[in-house]
């Protein structure tokens, strides 16, 4: 695209939805609204705009950041079991978030609001750190939270910053320098559904007061993730991405956002101080480990400020892979390659709009009997087993 003025002519092609553009506008004439999918872009209010460009110098999709490479690779598990449980995968980011708090500096990462709604915190209350945890397939609402960081950061404090490469490159453009006191982790991301497709997944609930919601419930072990929605009633609703409206769209890649089916930000090397991903089998790198279906974090650290930060965190066993190279999967990768859309993609939206999320789903991406049939033999069978595996390990 060529680049104007300013940044009005993005959409869910060529925008990744991270806010720099919003935060660094000197006259606040750029807002992020949502697109005819749901997914944010930048809206410029022409008649405030005095075309400095600046939106332009800090925007993610337009700017190349210096890249760092591997310092060192490790698999890791937090020490606490309930952490663990509650965590995706091995809970790193939860140990790193709780010694920044406890040494007086500010945890950054995505939660679910009052309405369920996905957005990124900045807290320096311990307690929030249960809240940042779990798989979160929305794209987050980051409203004001890049100019609350750097104010922090240029008042000298500490601030950890997790999310998606996109976001953590966003902020760092938008930063246009580096400060000591900022740590990021970046997600390895499969890409992220719109919040409206999630608000619709929710609908179907009706008036169900929702008290908890885990995208990635251990319940039947880390292998077999499921959606776990807990409500105010004590009844429960859990779903493997077999059946479940939202998972199946989303690991279908029908429902991402444009700008994920061609991600300028895979790679091996990142803009962040680490990049943390799903270890399913921690065995192959780490032979001594037994696999317990718990779950472990891959840690690729990239930079000296990331090493010292690690050393100084107690509530992790980490183990060293000797070649950091181990840990990236020899296959196709959610770490170097984008996923493809679905060939339905195009039509998939505006689908559930008009016929809303039921009917689409089972339009496009219809879910078999043979799929129906292993939810109802499997989980059932396998439930009694994991919820004896996790007493044992407790």
């Amino acid at each position: 695209m060529e680049k104007d003025a300013n940044i009005a002519d993005r959409n869910s092609f060529n925008c990744c939805g991270c806010t720099a553009c919003e935060s660094v506008c000197p006259r606040t004439c750029i807002s992020m609204h949502p697109d005819k999918e749901g997914f944010v872009v930048p809206v410029v209010n022409k008649d405030n705009c005095i075309s400095c460009g600046l939106c332009l110098q800090v925007c993610p999709m337009d700017v190349d950041s210096a890249k760092n490479g591997i310092m060192e690779a490790k698999i890791a598990r937090h020490l606490n079991k309930d952490v663990l449980l509650n965590s995706s995968s091995g809970g790193f980011f939860s140990a790193l978030a709780k010694y920044i708090i406890d040494n007086g500096g500010y945890a950054v990462g995505a939660v679910y609001d009052k309405q369920w709604v996905v957005r990124h915190l900045i807290s320096n209350n311990i307690e929030d750190i249960s809240k940042f945890r779990g798989s979160k397939y929305v794209q987050s609402d980051l409203s004001g939270v890049f100019t609350q960081i750097k104010g922090l950061l240029e008042s000298g404090k500490v601030v950890l910053f997790s999310g998606t490469p996109c976001q953590v490159q966003g902020l760092t453009t938008y930063l246009r320098k580096k400060y000591n006191n900022l740590y990021t982790v970046d997600l390895v991301c499969h890409g992220i559904s719109s919040p409206y497709l999630w608000k619709e997944y929710l609908s179907q609930f009706g008036k169900k007061k929702i008290k908890s919601v885990n995208q990635r419930s251990k319940m039947l072990g880390y292998h077999s993730s499921m959606m776990q929605i807990d409500f105010e009633d004590g009844t429960k609703y859990f779903k493997s991405p077999r059946v479940d409206l939202f998972l199946k769209s989303f690991y279908t890649d029908i429902s991402s956002r444009y700008s994920c089916y061609d991600c300028r930000f895979k790679g091996v090397d990142r803009v962040s101080d680490f990049t943390i991903w799903d270890c399913f089998k921690p065995q192959t790198v780490a032979s001594h480990i037994k696999q317990d279906d718990l779950g472990y974090t891959n840690v690729v650290v990239h930079t000296n400020k990331g090493q010292k930060l690690l050393l100084s965190v107690n509530d992790l066993n980490c183990h060293n892979i000797s070649n950091a190279i181990e840990i990236i999967p020899k296959r196709r990768s959610m770490i170097t390659h984008s996923t493809t859309p679905n060939a339905s993609r195009s039509v998939f939206y505006d689908s559930v709009k008009r016929i809303g999320l039921y009917s689409s789903v089972h339009k496009y991406i219809p879910i078999s009997l043979r799929d129906r049939a292993k939810e109802f033999i499997r989980l059932p069978l396998k439930k009694i087993g994991l919820l004896r595996l996790f007493q044992h390990n407790r």
